[in-house]
């Protein structure tokens, strides 16, 4: 693991600085009745639990000041203060934000720097990629260092790259793609990081990656997240993944127009599903909806059909066929069988039309559908044995 020069607390009480050390931490747990978090129980959180989540060229995540409870995120904000200046602009923002959210959740103090930051910019990132033009103000490199910036990676004049623009049209060259190297390494990071980043930077990027495959005559894999975001089709079961944020918004039928919307769109073909996708998102961040979809086809709501799905003809379904959902195995017969022969039970958590996709396709339905559902499929093929 590359040596930070960005210090969080557990970074700071790893070096024993005055006010960050095991026995300072654990007195700022205790004086609010936390458990002390260590660094091997954060292992355990989600990205969304930390300030920022650092995106390392090769693809590795760093997670950084973390802010799942009262006690550490007094800590975070505390080595934020402190170490703020070896910060690049873009990642002091993102964090200054995140941990004000913070701070007005645990109803602590977050101080004048980040009062100031937050008043003078907008962020609602999480995610922030370290170009290597700027990972030595972040990390320690040494000459050999697999993450020091290559000669072939200076930027340039003419050079292409896999994003060009913000979201809001801005210039912002970011992840050089000039050599069949350099393809090759942001595709392997493409593929780890895409469902972590906005849509519309992922299409953006997966876009611009299988043009400049194309200019160097290199062949991208099928099987892959940068084919899937480039997408012509719709998947089959985007119609479900829809109704399933339409149920949930049922005391809001302002907010279920957007995705009755989005539906009718998707019904038309008069949109890509790219354009349908970033729609999605931002509907789901409007109406609190964007952590309960997480799987590679859920998050974009189903939206896109994988090419290698469609060009593979889906054998049929035999008895002894299961799939694991949630770490239970699930038999695909015994599931349509219940479907068929008991519709009633089905009916009171889902809608016609998601009964019907799951007839239609059990196998892409359970893998598509957002966890709140699969428990429900879990209990009710649990009391119907």
């Amino acid at each position: 693991m590359p040596k930070l020069r960005i210090l969080d607390p557990f970074d700071m009480m790893d070096a024993e600085i005055e006010g960050f050390t095991k026995s300072d931490l654990t007195k700022m747990a205790q004086e609010v009745n936390d458990p002390l978090l260590t660094k091997d129980d954060s292992r355990r959180l989600l990205d969304s639990e930390f300030g920022i989540v650092l995106v390392l060229p090769n693809g590795d995540k760093l997670r950084k000041f973390p802010a799942a409870n009262k006690s550490i995120t007094n800590a975070s904000i505390k080595a934020f203060n402190a170490n703020h200046g070896k910060l690049p602009d873009e990642a002091k923002r993102i964090l200054a934000h995140r941990l004000y959210r913070a701070a007005l959740r645990y109803d602590i103090e977050p101080g004048d720097l980040i009062e100031q930051l937050i008043s003078s910019t907008t962020s609602d990132g999480l995610y922030y990629p370290v170009t290597p033009d700027i990972m030595p103000m972040i990390i320690d490199l040494g000459p050999d260092d697999e993450f020091a910036v290559r000669e072939d990676d200076v930027l340039s004049k003419g050079s292409n790259y896999a994003i060009t623009h913000d979201i809001h049209g801005n210039p912002m060259p970011k992840f050089l793609i000039n050599t069949k190297t350099q393809l090759q390494r942001q595709l392997r990071h493409f593929e780890k990081q895409a469902f972590q980043w906005y849509t519309a930077y992922a299409v953006q990027m997966a876009e611009n990656l299988v043009k400049r495959a194309a200019d160097l005559n290199y062949e991208i894999d099928e099987d892959s997240n940068t084919r899937l975001f480039t997408s012509k089709e719709f998947s089959k079961t985007a119609h479900i993944n829809l109704d399933a944020r339409i149920s949930k918004l049922t005391q809001k039928p302002q907010a279920q127009a957007h995705y009755f919307e989005i539906k009718a769109k998707v019904a038309a073909r008069d949109c890509t599903p790219q354009q349908l996708a970033v729609m999605l998102e931002k509907a789901d961040r409007d109406n609190k909806l964007h952590f309960y979809w997480s799987s590679r086809q859920s998050k974009r709501g189903g939206l896109f059909q994988h090419p290698a799905e469609a060009m593979m003809a889906m054998p049929e379904k035999t008895a002894e066929e299961s799939m694991d959902l949630q770490g239970v195995s699930v038999n695909i017969k015994q599931f349509t069988d219940l479907l068929n022969e008991r519709p009633d039970i089905f009916a009171g958590h889902f809608s016609e039309e998601e009964i019907q996709g799951m007839k239609d396709d059990p196998d892409g339905a359970l893998k598509s559908m957002p966890a709140p559902q699969r428990e429900i499929i879990l209990t009710l093929m649990g009391e119907n044995q």
